[in-house]
């Protein structure tokens, strides 16, 4: 069993206030928080994403539009997906940030 403190955990390599939680060849979970009016901006990752939101409110802006990301929602993106996320609340937006590293064919796994 491995178990690890938000405090404890390092830093992701970027300028943001977020934490790597938990990594592996499969995945990496990151904890961000963007404080009130923050913007993360305009971006493509080269990995789908899953977004489950702890805390507070922000914006989530696709080619698809907007969605009003609130506790206990889950977003999920492919990566060909441009998105950005702007805190729009008065408080700290928090949210688990689940990057899918690696696509395994499951037909092929049978």
């Amino acid at each position: 069993m491995k178990v690890l403190k938000l405090g404890d955990a390092p830093k992701v390599p970027f300028n943001l206030d977020g934490k790597v939680m938990s990594n592996s060849d499969d995945f990496e979970i990151i904890h961000l928080r963007l404080k009130a009016g923050q913007k993360l901006e305009k971006h493509r990752n080269p990995f789908d994403t899953v977004f489950y939101i702890l805390q507070g409110k922000a914006s989530i802006e696709t080619p698809e539009g907007f969605v009003l990301a609130e506790p206990d929602m889950v977003i999920e993106l492919n990566s060909a997906i441009e998105r950005s996320v702007e805190n729009t609340g008065q408080t700290d937006f928090r949210m688990l940030v689940i990057k899918k590293l690696t696509t395994k064919n499951k037909a092929n796994d049978r």
